[in-house]
């Protein structure tokens, strides 16, 4: 007789995204994963939009929504893992989702101060499960990153480092040797699908591959499964190609011959998405170290994190501007941290 396995599940509530992790108790390995959109969508794409439809009375329904999500990806993973026993839930997000999920009010994260409801770590339950969100950092940096500073070793690594959470409330912390900085830049969704004409969250299914020859396209998608939209990572992939195949130029403009119908699996909107969020991670990066008083040159390490960072080349990310050029060569995709 097989012995049931103690596992808990780790949970990335993200604005576009959830991402859950089945893993053991004993070893943390992960034994499945399973990932889904944010329902919250359909109140709108960014934190701010979230915020907004919580205050205007729409709380409940929010609340309502991302618990079934996660539920949903519980059930998902159960029926993957028979033999299993799941003593434990940990949830981790930006703080507007937290607070979205425990159903607290928004109105002080709209609004200067920027006040949240908590920062501490709390307990809930969902399924009967006892479940554990954790702690985070301020208004707009969250659990999701202090879990990356954790899962990235910060305070133990060589530093000035850099972690770059890439997703729609872009994240990151600049480590040097006595502290640690904080900023968010508000991407928009488009670095994880969301307002890209034909996109979708980093599911099975979605191109994730996109390599331009000339003027074809050759596609690959997670999972190798049927194509049902692209995400971050072909979005990013697809920008690149056709600036290095000409079909773009520097200002994202297209050759004429596809302004009016776009080129297959961009159109001019795609592009000025992808500009408006790679402008934001960008600024972002030059102020922390324009405030902390540092060069591009004195990183040592750089960390992509995100849900699309496992596919996402770094090589590409720099090419096309997302990331400083100085910081290609420091710079490590390491998943959804």
């Amino acid at each position: 007789k097989r012995q049931t396995r103690k596992t808990f599940l780790a949970v990335d509530i993200g604005t576009t995204t959830i991402a859950a992790a089945l893993a053991e108790k004993e070893t943390g390995a992960v034994l499945a994963t399973a990932g889904c959109g944010n329902s919250q969508r359909i109140f709108g794409q960014d934190v701010l939009s979230r915020i907004k439809a919580s205050v205007a009375g729409t709380g409940e329904k929010l609340k309502t929504l991302i618990r079934q999500d996660i539920l949903n990806l519980l059930e998902e993973i159960q029926k993957k893992q028979k033999d299993i026993v799941i003593e434990h839930i940990y949830i981790a997000g930006n703080t507007t989702m937290e607070h979205l999920y425990m159903g607290d009010s928004c109105e002080g994260l709209g609004k200067a101060p920027f006040t949240p409801v908590s920062l501490a770590e709390r307990k809930d339950s969902l399924s009967n499960i006892p479940v554990t969100l954790l702690p985070g950092i301020s208004a707009f940096v969250g659990a999701d990153i202090a879990a990356g500073m954790l899962a990235c070793g910060m305070d133990e690594e060589e530093r000035p480092s850099l972690l770059l959470d890439l997703g729609t409330n872009g994240e990151m912390v600049l480590a040097l040797e006595d502290k640690m900085i904080a900023t968010s830049a508000p991407a928009g969704p488009a670095l994880e699908g969301g307002n890209i004409s034909c996109g979708v969250a980093s599911v099975t299914g979605a191109i994730s591959k996109v390599r331009v020859i000339g003027e074809r396209t050759i596609i690959g998608t997670i999972g190798n499964a049927p194509a049902t939209g692209i995400c971050g990572t072909g979005v990013l992939e697809l920008v690149a190609g056709l600036y290095e195949n000409h079909i773009i130029d520097a200002s994202g403009q297209m050759k004429e011959k596809y302004r009016e119908e776009g080129f297959p699996l961009a159109r001019m909107k795609d592009i000025r998405e992808v500009q408006l969020a790679k402008a934001a991670i960008h600024s972002g990066i030059e102020l922390l170290l324009e405030h902390a008083g540092i060069s591009m040159g004195e990183i040592k390490k750089v960390y992509l994190a995100g849900g699309f960072g496992v596919y996402l080349d770094v090589h590409i990310a720099a090419g096309i501007g997302l990331l400083p050029a100085e910081l290609e060569k420091c710079t490590k995709a390491v998943g959804n941290t």
